[in-house]
């Protein structure tokens, strides 16, 4: 976290994944690949994913008990093998890239026992790995939410959220 002022904060991150997915199955007398009994073919497939993902938060403090932010990061989720298929070319799919972008405040009430928060966002998801009925591969959902935290008198404690999405 750098402090630039003593009401801004940049926050930087870097996240690496690195994951190795194996793919060992027989090809039966079917054509399908299984772990039957009389196998005339094995497959064995190993595959690394590995991924650097970014992401920076400004916020900005114009009180004590008051944040506004704004944010984008990218994430990742590592691709893999479908065992449904019987086509070894089409075993492997891609992995997931992701970029978030997200806009919001939060602030507390009440000697900061109230705290309430919400933002915007939007999510674009590249190599979706959802039903389509395109070829796209891409999906996109914006959304809002919010939420809110009460601490009582003697430390009892409440919470609610919600969030609206719309798919893109």
């Amino acid at each position: 976290i750098w402090t630039p002022r003593d009401t801004i904060e940049i926050t930087a991150e870097l996240r690496y994944t690195q994951e190795q997915k194996n793919f060992d199955y027989a090809k039966s007398l079917t054509g399908y690949y299984a772990t039957g009994p009389f196998p005339t073919t094995n497959l064995e497939i190993k595959e690394p994913f590995t991924n650097w993902s970014p992401g920076v938060t400004l916020a900005y403090h114009p009180a004590d008990t008051q944040t506004v932010y704004v944010k984008y990061v990218q994430g990742f989720h590592a691709g893999g093998f479908n065992n449904e298929v019987n086509n070894p070319a089409l075993l492997a799919y891609e992995s997931e890239d992701a970029e978030n972008y997200e806009l919001g405040g939060k602030a507390q009430f009440l000697d900061h026992r109230l705290t309430v928060g919400a933002s915007v966002f939007y999510l674009r998801i590249d190599n979706a790995l959802l039903p389509m009925l395109d070829e796209s591969k891409a999906f996109g959902q914006a959304g809002l939410k919010v939420e809110l935290f009460a601490a009582g008198k003697y430390k009892s404690v409440g919470a609610a959220g919600t969030a609206l999405t719309d798919e893109q």
